[in-house]
């Protein structure tokens, strides 16, 4: 039996100047920083949080809350940046979580505080996949392995 195989369609070269790459590069690095910042603290002070709402046997549920939402979130935005932009969705991610943050910290229960990690949670899943498809759009397949923190070299020994 013999298949014919179409070429695959390259992808068009990003219009983005060195700079203007750069200075996205490092706007999408400083969305970060609140996440990772959110994971250090979290893991720090929840079990005093929880201690504080007489509710140290919910702990873990405060963080399976978050780490399931924010695996739901990494899944649905992928599909959800391709139908809005993945712009917005970066957009939308960023406020969720931020909107999160700010209930977690004026959370007056332990379930209001398991709701606000879960809203956090989703924000800081689907701001990873976006974060990742910004760049997979905006970087010109030629610098693309360097952005997303893989090597060519690597690819090719494959």
């Amino acid at each position: 039996m013999v298949t014919a195989t179409l070429p695959l369609p390259r992808p068009p070269e990003s219009g983005v100047s060195a700079r203007r790459l750069a200075l996205i590069m490092v706007s999408l690095v400083l969305a970060l920083v609140p996440i990772q910042l959110d994971a250090l603290v979290a893991a720090t002070a929840l079990p005093t949080i929880a201690g504080d709402l007489d509710g140290f046997a919910d702990l873990a549920w405060i963080t399976t809350s978050y780490l399931l939402a924010m695996a739901i979130g990494t899944v649905v935005a992928g599909r959800l940046g391709d139908m809005f932009g993945r712009r917005r969705l970066l957009l939308v991610a960023l406020v969720a979580f931020g909107i999160g943050s700010v209930l977690t910290g004026l959370a007056p229960s332990i379930g209001a505080l398991v709701g606000a990690r879960t809203l956090q949670g989703l924000g800081a899943g689907m701001t990873f996949t976006s974060l990742l498809a910004v760049v997979a759009d905006v970087a010109p397949p030629t610098v693309g392995p360097a952005t997303r923190g893989s090597s060519a070299r690597s690819r090719r020994s494959r």
